[in-house]
């Protein structure tokens, strides 16, 4: 996609589905981003959208410049004080998959925006997230040039490994294993 494209597409108002269901409006692009999760912070950073971003989890704070965020986290399932994120008056909340249902509607409730993102099954939906990221925070360009890089890694990759024998790996994070139908069970084989 030709910059002028992304750029074009990256107009507001704009309309997404969510993994709610939910038709998710966001009127005008947005200055104040909130992540509740790692991997949407990380996105953030990655698409050069850091400086948008007012809250992160503590999760999050390997990144550069976190430390000069709010930290919304909390405790128990929900991963997200729902009040120190409503304080920070957001224009977007950046739900991952892992954030709860209960979580989501409790900030919904009162009158902020949230984009609940769809867990990931292969590599192909962790770039169309990245591309859908950057369209929801007016990154178009930044994404795509992520997006891109992505796809060319994962081919020279998957060149450079095509036929060979693989170990076999146990992999373990915060307590889950990665099983098949995931994007982790992808990347390592």
């Amino acid at each position: 996609v030709a910059p002028a494209v992304a750029q074009q597409s990256c107009s507001f108002p704009t309309t997404r589905t969510d993994a709610t269901g939910t038709a998710v409006s966001v009127p005008a692009e947005p200055e104040r981003v909130v992540t509740l999760a790692p991997s949407a912070a990380q996105t953030m950073w990655e698409i050069g959208a850091e400086q948008k971003v007012v809250g992160v989890t503590e999760y999050a704070s390997y990144l550069e410049g976190a430390e000069n965020r709010t930290n919304v986290s909390g405790s128990g399932p929900g991963f997200a004080d729902v009040e120190t994120v409503v304080g920070l008056n957001p224009d977007l909340v950046l739900a991952p998959d892992v954030v709860s249902n209960e979580t989501v509607e409790k900030l919904r409730a009162a009158d902020v925006t949230v984009y609940k993102c769809r867990e990931p099954g292969d590599l192909n939906d962790v770039i169309a997230q990245t591309r859908l990221t950057g369209r929801l925070v007016g990154e178009c360009d930044g994404a795509e040039t992520v997006a891109e890089d992505m796809e060319t890694r994962l081919s020279e990759v998957r060149e450079t490994v095509g036929d060979r024998d693989r170990p076999r790996v146990l992999y373990v994070f915060y307590g889950y294993t990665a099983g098949e139908d995931t994007f982790i069970h992808e990347i390592l084989t």
